[in-house]
């Protein structure tokens, strides 16, 4: 990426959890150190994911909170609907800063809304998943937004090939472009084949804790293993999700006295450095996707896969390359299981193979580049 050092990039975004999240500080990271100045504008809600955000970046990027006036259910959905004021702050940002070029990224419809006046901005909308399991009501807001968008020229793109296609479809257009989501390898993982026999086989869920995200299936896969293969493996649950489903798992894995080897750890930060490497396989069966960030550092860190076939997924889920589809249903689920815990050569061979698709397709830097050509077209329309 060429040096940045007139540029500034201000991303837009609802919140800073999950996936959207990580991809965005990997983006910003690679964005600072090439000169770039860079800013973000959320709104404020003084969740523990958006504090620890903005600390791994204090000092480094500027910050336009914008106060939220309701905070029931019901306001908050509205004020979601009306977005957030990306042109009022790019104005401000513009006379503090003369002479910058300056480009509004934002992240999923919602950060824009569809009653803001977002005329004559040099904007470009990512869309980072599908809202197939938010319901009807999400659905139509992100599509009229999105055809809102595509009517008044604004530059778009989405997270994998699949979820272009089905925007593309939906919106009767074919302005949409894919640029992958990418990640990055700070600690590396120990291959299995170098660790002790005796040390257990390791499968983790990294999501939110929701039946869209299938844990249940993963737990009732587990629970109907033989002893012998329970006593070998072991099975951590990752992530938040409403209390009901917290309390669920923690009653499902005390009803099934597993609490020795299946165990739920909630939020991790910095899951891709910290719980991902420890990891000899990753398992989401998931009713919907984009391109989950959570398997690409699986893939990065030669980490196979069990997977869902389901938007972007694919992509990152060669069958039997970096792991194998499942359906979402234990029996299935546990069958998968246990061919990748007794079969070692197989095992090591996926594992290989995940290492080089990841260097191939999904790093940080092709990540970056993408998005700086795309800045270097919006900002060329833009001054014409």
């Amino acid at each position: 990426m060429r040096n940045g050092s007139n540029r500034y990039i201000i991303h837009v975004s609802w919140g800073f959890g999950g996936g959207v999240g990580t991809v965005l500080a990997n983006l910003i990271e690679y964005q600072l150190a090439a000169g770039y100045r860079v800013g973000v504008i959320y709104p404020v809600r003084e969740n523990k994911y958006d504090v620890s955000f903005l600390s791994r970046f204090s000092g480094e990027i500027d910050c336009y909170p914008v106060e939220m006036r309701h905070n029931r259910v019901r306001q908050l959905r509205l004020s979601q609907i009306i977005g957030l004021p990306i042109k009022r702050l790019y104005r401000q940002v513009c006379l503090q800063n003369p002479g910058l070029d300056i480009v509004i990224h934002a992240h999923n419809t919602i950060a824009v809304g569809l009653l803001r006046d977002i005329s004559k901005l040099p904007l470009l909308v990512t869309l980072h998943g599908i809202n197939a399991s938010k319901g009807v009501t999400s659905q139509w807001v992100t599509q009229r937004i999105a055809k809102r968008l595509i009517r008044s020229g604004f530059k778009m793109n989405a997270v994998s090939h699949q979820t272009t296609e089905y925007y593309n479809s939906v919106l009767g257009t074919t302005e949409i472009i894919p640029i992958l989501n990418g990640t990055r390898v700070k600690n590396n993982t120990v291959s299995r084949s170098q660790r002790p026999p005796s040390e257990k086989f390791r499968i983790g869920y990294l999501a939110y804790l929701t039946d869209a995200k299938g844990w249940r299936h993963l737990f009732d896969a587990y629970a109907s293993l033989d002893e012998q293969y329970k006593a070998r493996i072991n099975l951590t649950f990752a992530g938040i999700g409403p209390e009901g489903e917290v309390s669920a798992l923690q009653n499902s894995i005390r009803q099934h006295g597993l609490e020795g080897s299946v165990r739920y750890i909630g939020y991790v930060e910095n899951a891709g450095d910290t719980l991902v490497p420890s990891l000899d396989l990753v398992v989401l069966p998931s009713a919907s996707e984009g391109l989950p960030l959570t398997l690409v550092e699986a893939i990065a860190h030669g980490v196979p896969i069990l997977a869902t076939r389901v938007g972007g997924i694919p992509e990152v889920l060669i069958e039997g390359v970096t792991g194998y589809f499942i359906e979402r249903n234990p029996i299935d689920i546990a069958e998968k299981i246990r061919i990748l815990h007794d079969d070692e050569r197989l095992y090591e061979s996926l594992s290989n193979n995940a290492r080089d698709l990841y260097t191939n397709k999904f790093t940080v830097e092709r990540m970056a580049k993408e998005y700086s050509r795309v800045y270097d077209s919006i900002l060329m329309c833009f001054k014409q």
